[in-house]
């Protein structure tokens, strides 16, 4: 892999080909495609931000949400919360959880990052409505907030 130069153009072309890597495999199984171009992405937070919005939300209102597996959605919802700032974490996640038709496992595993992401009044809103949502969504709620009432403890 090539050094980054001064003008960054070696970043933009390991930004470009992470981004089509991901576009083509995320509804696949290339585990370790898939891995390389997220750590490559995760470098570059403005891209990363645009990536996850196109891999997790739907393009329009009403549309179905994209084609990537359940895993890969849920892998997609955790680098939102760990790499991206608060605000925009915050509003990816609660914005991957609320499309109707989304998958429940997917639902559930924007519960417990959005813990980490409770200085956004949208992390408030995903639990509300995750407490009020279907079974697993609900059993997410109370394991997230038994881990968190045992971490302050």
């Amino acid at each position: 892999m090539a050094a980054r130069d001064s003008s960054g153009r070696t970043w933009q072309a390991l930004s470009a080909l992470a981004l089509a890597l991901l576009r083509e495999h995320a509804g696949g199984g290339e585990r370790p495609l898939l891995d390389w171009a997220l750590t490559t992405l995760a470098r570059l937070p403005s891209r990363l931000e645009a990536v996850l919005r196109a891999a997790l939300l739907p393009a329009t209102a009403g549309a179905p949400a994209p084609a990537a597996k359940v895993t890969s959605r849920k892998e997609l919802v955790r680098l939102a919360a760990s790499r991206l700032p608060v605000g925009t974490a915050a509003a990816i996640v609660a914005e991957t959880f609320a499309p109707p038709g989304q998958h429940p496992d997917v639902q559930a595993a924007c519960v417990p990052v959005s813990i980490e992401l409770l200085r956004s009044p949208a992390a408030w809103s995903l639990l509300e409505r995750a407490s009020d949502g279907p079974p697993v969504t609900q059993a997410a709620v109370r394991e997230a907030a038994l881990a968190l009432s045992t971490a302050v403890e």
